[in-house]
């Protein structure tokens, strides 16, 4: 997929201004704090609380039970030393939360977005992102449920909804 440039879902038209009327100063400010509600610090969000709360038992790379806890990571989530790889993880370790810089609530308005049919573009635009980003979660989304659905076998009537998603043409590979 080509990289596609989009404006920032965060600018105004006024960012570049230094002489803003007070109108443009009330839209900046209720602006500013949309986005900052949709886009929470992962500190403000207290999930550092929910993710302590799985407990691990196993090493997330080679299933070893011989683990430890050993700190915290900047977040405050719990991490966790296998003395028989030499690796460390945390309860989110080979997730789709792993690696993130948003909330998981974040990822949870994203997920029921896309569950409840609203598009890419649409998504990106009520949770103020760029559209890069609702593609690349979109993205990882399928690659967790690719190899999901291998050992599902269907019985008795079934019943399908499916959701169109466009590509671009330079993006089709033709065999």
């Amino acid at each position: 997929m080509k990289n596609r440039i989009d404006s920032s879902r965060r600018k105004t038209p006024w960012d570049n201004n230094n002489d803003l009327t007070l109108t443009q100063l009330f839209i900046i400010d209720k602006y500013e704090k949309n986005y900052n509600f949709k886009h929470p610090k992962l500190l403000d969000t207290n999930e550092h609380l929910l993710i302590n709360s799985i407990e691990i038992k196993k090493c997330a790379y080679c299933e070893s039970t011989n683990i430890i806890k050993r700190g915290f990571t900047n977040n405050k989530i719990q991490r966790y030393y296998c003395k028989d790889c030499k690796k460390r993880c945390t309860p989110i370790t080979n997730t789709i939360f792993d690696d993130h810089k948003i909330s998981i609530t974040e990822w949870i308005e994203f997920l029921l977005d896309i569950f409840n049919y609203s598009s890419s573009t649409l998504t990106s635009k009520v949770n103020k992102n760029s559209i890069n980003t609702s593609i690349y979660w979109l993205h990882k989304v399928f690659l967790i449920l690719k190899e999901y659905q291998n050992d599902i076998k269907l019985s008795g009537t079934v019943y399908l909804d499916e959701m169109f998603y466009t590509v671009i043409k330079s993006d089709l590979i033709r065999k």
